[in-house]
């Protein structure tokens, strides 16, 4: 299930291989199946990442959510830093 982000709504958005990513996916899909939104029926969350990023490279996302460590941050990375013109 795919929505365009709608102007002057707030929205919640997280990464699929986030540890808590499968129990997000159980509540959207409990509440959009009780609104009668849910067009996919009673799929799994493997299942439905499949349906919704077919081509995408999701293979590696979804070992990631099945158990494979993910990889340790570069010590280079920092927090990007916006430069301002005054």
């Amino acid at each position: 299930m795919r929505r365009w982000i709608k102007p002057e709504r707030r929205y919640f958005i997280i990464n699929i291989d986030e540890p808590y990513a499968e129990e997000i996916y159980k509540v959207l899909k409990r509440g959009e199946a009780r609104k009668g939104k849910w067009p996919e029926g009673d799929i799994s969350f493997e299942e439905w990442i499949e349906l919704t990023w077919p081509n995408e490279g999701v293979t590696l996302q979804k070992e990631s959510i099945l158990g494979a460590e993910r990889p340790k941050p570069s010590k280079k990375r920092g927090i990007a830093r916006i430069k301002r013109r005054v």
